[in-house]
């Protein structure tokens, strides 16, 4: 996904949007599979997902019409009636025409670019009284006519701001400014002079009683908004850094990604102008230029902010005096001896080569905290709140005197719902190291006041002992170790090392467990047997067996994921029963950990997700796909493979962190993931599919899924000794793998080879032009392979170089066999439908009409007509489909958009000289209409030879 900006860079070209999204309506398929939303399907028209920017539970309420590109967000009301804002919003540009080019340049890649229309002159003179000059101190010739009136937010149909601007030229740089839901609301010009200066201009946007719009050098009223204000509202809970104009915020959040970047309008001229409620109670830390003006401006931040929120922290950035560099082993580094010059700001830092990486590498000491006293007593005086607790207060003989209650809570503010009905209170809790935790607490919690303290605790919060208390429990409270560990929810990477339930594996500066109130996951990572017997017993039999030395590779491909950068991903075995599809998954289960390491498609969607953190950065086996619900199948598999749970709240009001997982994941079944979620009148998408390939198991008919039985009697011998063994001999491989990782020394030589293995896999057996769907699950078997080769070269697996890449390459060749080949197998099968309607319906649904396409050649009534029929002079038929039934009963099912393209781009289907897809013609007894004007080719007819 590209990398949003606020920048909107001055052109004389400007998008065609229409055409753009004609374009983008034929290519919906592959508009939608690039933006890759979670939870999308077809529902007839309308394509569902979830919103990328809210945590939603359930796909329904984002969703667009595939067929208009109208869209709409219906839990906020929020859409576009095109493409290009539906791209806009979903990819997360700031302004339409970067949205509109961006489409463009995707559209270009799958089918060329269309060509242009001729680059404009120069822009003439603007009229004076169109565009105003304006001076430093303000307006000169303002807005004279009392009917003209301010527009914010901008309306979608407002005009484009001029290109040039009266005695300043053409703007370097534009700026916006919106409303906290992204709505524009003024625009800053920023002009670069010859002299070195810089000098900006607000533009918003006026119209009169006539309903005429322009665009004016005339800056909103006060108090005025924050720049990236949405950003702001998104990052609810990240500190916020403050710098000193614009073109220092868009860089300020490439440095500082975990943070939210903003400035104010004019800079450091005028703070006191900007609203700088959004600012209070956060977390802040600013960044000043580097000259008197910059630290007058830090100052006057801050003094405005604890005017109004006098505990709101914050700190200031002190001048550098370090630079990014590299290390003898290519690491950055700080180098010392930089002296920034005068007004060096995030920037020109940028430009310095300065990268999130060398921010994260500063010292605490280089922002300083500006102090503030943030003691203070309750309303009611009953309370004082401290940095050392809070305490009761009570008097003796006059005097105060403090009993502590608990460790530090601040109350930071009252909480409700839209509705108003449910209310709490926003708190902070300080943990023994200092680190706060907020709690929106729900006021109905406290009338449970264990489950109250039960949260506080886990929190943090410290109680004192208290009398007739548990003593375990008085001890742990009273417990104050000095120790640390870190501890992690499931298994899996934290930075260089892998954490398992009973051991982590690679070199760590601080102790790390897995924690967690799941005792099912501590289970299933168990060791049997040694490593040595694992490879004679399980690895040596399996070889030359293409579906189980693939299914090996896969287990230990999950660890590597996370290195490569790869995406999950896995393989169903297809095959009739009794063939020995479990004794693939148990095979590849047993390179983690024994037989209670196999899962079952007997699960919900929910609970998957617990189960497929358990098994993060490994591999999931899931047997017999027929146990799970049909309509939730595909589902499950995008879920999986998208590597994301939903989004959920606690029973008392928080907000869950969603669950994410990497791993590669196997599955058997009878019949394929179409076919099983077609049992329920569903239908997969072409990225479920590729997430969840499609592999048949069996092998040869004697012996299932083995090419070779290694001299056992039969195969039924051979998988007994596998289930025997199994059971006996586990866990071994996978830590293996692991360990190569975990070291640095190896681990970067290993995931460079990988990666030219999976390069040379796909060269290898990929043929030039095959489908996009091919090339990405062409990807996934060379990297299985080429992780298999490295396990075979380190002595993890006890084969021959290239066995590893001869399995997988045999898989392959079978997936594009059933597949039907490396095309575009749903063009095809577009095509083919479109062919059956015609084949079963030509004569008794399509009225034949005579030459002139005016009259009926036939007097016999069509019933439930679909459209019309005409010979053509070589013998042959087209056909003239009527939209309705070429919506509802030839598309039935499918996605209109992708059937129409299909046709199209098989040459089948005339097009008007408009370039629409339906033409306009004179039919009988219905005058002109819309139609679908499908050529003979379409049912592959051979025209009459001349006489």
């Amino acid at each position: 996904m590209n990398k949003p900006t606020n920048r909107v860079k001055a052109a004389n070209v400007k998008p065609d949007y229409d055409a753009i999204n004609e374009r983008a309506l034929l290519h919906m398929d592959d508009v939608l599979h690039h933006l890759d939303l979670d939870g999308g399907k077809y529902v007839g028209k309308e394509y569902k997902a979830l919103n990328p920017h809210r945590n939603d539970g359930e796909p329904g309420s984002f969703s667009i019409n595939t067929e208009t590109g109208l869209w709409k967000d219906f839990a906020t009301d929020y859409g576009g009636g095109d493409v290009v804002s539906y791209w806009k919003f979903v990819k997360g540009f700031k302004y339409q025409p970067e949205a509109a080019f961006d489409l463009e340049a995707f559209l270009d890649s799958l089918e060329g670019p269309t060509p242009t229309s001729p680059t404009p002159g120069p822009a003439k003179k603007p009229s004076a009284p169109h565009l105003r000059e304006v001076s430093k101190e303000g307006i000169l010739g303002a807005l004279d006519e009392p009917e003209w009136t301010l527009i914010t937010p901008v309306p979608p149909d407002a005009p484009e701001p001029p290109a040039s601007y009266y005695q300043l030229g053409v703007p370097t740089d534009s700026y916006i400014y919106t409303d906290s839901t992204g709505h524009l609301l003024c625009r800053v010009l920023r002009f670069d002079k010859g002299n070195g200066e810089k000098e900006f201009r607000p533009i918003t946007l006026w119209r009169n009683a006539a309903g005429v719009m322009r665009w004016e050098q005339k800056a909103l009223p006060t108090p005025r908004p924050l720049y990236n204000l949405p950003d702001l509202t998104l990052k609810a809970t990240a500190p916020v850094l403050i710098v000193e104009g614009e073109k220092a915020a868009d860089a300020a959040l490439w440095l500082f990604p975990n943070h939210a970047v903003t400035t104010t309008m004019n800079g450091a001229q005028s703070p006191h102008n900007s609203d700088l409620t959004p600012l209070f109670g956060r977390t802040i830390f600013i960044w000043p230029d580097n000259d008197d003006a910059g630290i007058a401006y830090a100052e006057n931040i801050t003094a405005l902010i604890r005017s109004k929120a006098p505990k709101t922290p914050i700190s200031i950035m002190k001048p550098l005096s370090v630079m990014p560099g590299f290390d003898a082993e290519g690491k950055p580094v700080l180098e010392p001896g930089f002296v920034p010059p005068k007004g060096w700001d995030a920037a020109d830092a940028m430009v310095q080569g300065w990268t999130a990486d060398y921010i994260r590498l500063l010292p605490a000491e280089a922002f300083e905290q500006i102090p503030v006293d943030n003691s203070y007593y309750t309303e009611d005086g009953k309370y004082r709140v401290t940095d050392e607790g809070v305490f009761a207060v009570s008097y003796v003989d006059g005097e105060p005197v403090l009993n502590l209650v608990c460790s530090r809570i601040d109350a930071l503010a009252k909480t409700r719902d839209h509705d108003g009905e449910n209310w709490g209170t926003l708190i902070v809790v300080r943990d023994p190291d200092g680190n706060p935790h907020e709690w929106a607490m729900p006021q109905a919690v406290m009338a449970s006041p264990t489950t109250l303290r039960s949260e506080l605790l886990r929190m943090g919060a410290i109680f004192p002992p208290a009398v007739n208390r548990d003593p375990v429990l008085n001890y742990l409270i009273a417990a104050k170790p000095e120790a640390r560990a870190r501890c992690v929810a499931h298994p899996g990477w934290v930075g260089d090392v892998f954490v398992l339930p009973d051991r982590v594996i690679g070199a760590s500066d601080e102790r790390v467990v897995l924690q967690t109130a799941d005792p099912v996951g501590g289970d299933i990572f168990k060791m049997g047997g040694t490593l040595a017997e694992w490879q004679q017993h399980i690895a040596t039999p399996s070889q030359g067996n293409a579906t189980l030395v693939l299914a090996i590779c896969a287990a230990l491909t999950g660890p590597a994921l996370k290195h490569l950068g790869e995406e999950n991903g896995g393989f169903h075995f297809v095959g009739r029963s009794s063939i020995g599809k479990t004794t693939i998954i148990r095979v590849a289960s047993s390179v983690w950990g024994g037989p209670e390491f196999v899962q079952t498609w007997r699960n919900t969607d929910n609970a998957l997700e617990s189960v497929a953190q358990r098994y993060n950065d490994t591999m999931l086996p899931l047997d017999e796909m027929s146990q799970s619900d049909t309509a939730k199948a595909g589902m499950i598999a995008y879920m999986l493979g998208n590597g994301k749970g939903k989004g959920r709240s606690s029973r008392t009001g928080m907000v869950r962190p969603v669950p994410t997982w990497r791993l590669m994941f196997l599955s058997t079944g009878e019949i394929s993931l179409a076919e099983h979620t077609a049992a329920s009148g569903g239908r997969v998408m072409a990225g479920q599919e590729v997430r969840l390939v499609n592999l048949p198991a069996l092998a040869t008919e004697e012996f299932g899924v083995f090419e070779t039985i290694h001299g056992f009697p039969s195969s039924k011998h051979l998988v007994e000794h596998f289930w025997t063994m199994t059971a006996t001999h586990f866990g071994h491989a996978g830590p293996a793998f692991i360990a190569l990782l975990a070291h640095r020394d190896t681990r970067q030589a290993i995931v460079e080879a990988i990666r030219h293995g999976v390069k040379d896999f796909v060269e290898t057996h990929v043929p030039a032009g095959a489908d996009g769907q091919v090339q990405r699950v062409a990807n996934r078997f060379g990297l299985v392979a080429a992780v298999g080769e490295i396990a075979t070269r380190y002595g993890i697996l006890p084969w021959q170089a290239g066995d590893a890449i001869n399995a997988a390459a045999v898989c392959f060749n079978s997936f594009v066999t059933a597949r039907g080949g490396v095309g575009n197998l749903e063009a095809d099968q577009a095509i083919a439908r479109v062919r059956h309607f015609l084949e079963v319906h030509g004569e008794s649904r399509f009225t034949a009409i005579s030459g002139q396409v005016s009259t009926i050649d036939d007097a016999r009534a069509t019933i439930n007509r679909a459209g019309f029929r005409k010979a053509t002079s070589d013998g042959r038929t087209e056909f003239f489909v009527l939209p309705e039934a070429w919506v509802s009963e030839i598309c039935d099912g499918t996605n209109p958009t992708q059937v129409t393209k299909a046709v199209r781009d098989a040459n089948l289907l005339n097009t008007g000289p408009d370039g629409k897809s339906t033409v306009q013609i004179r039919l009988p007894s219905m005058g002109k209409k819309r139609v679908y004007h499908l050529k003979p080719d379409i049912l592959g007819e051979v025209p009459d030879s001349p006489a």
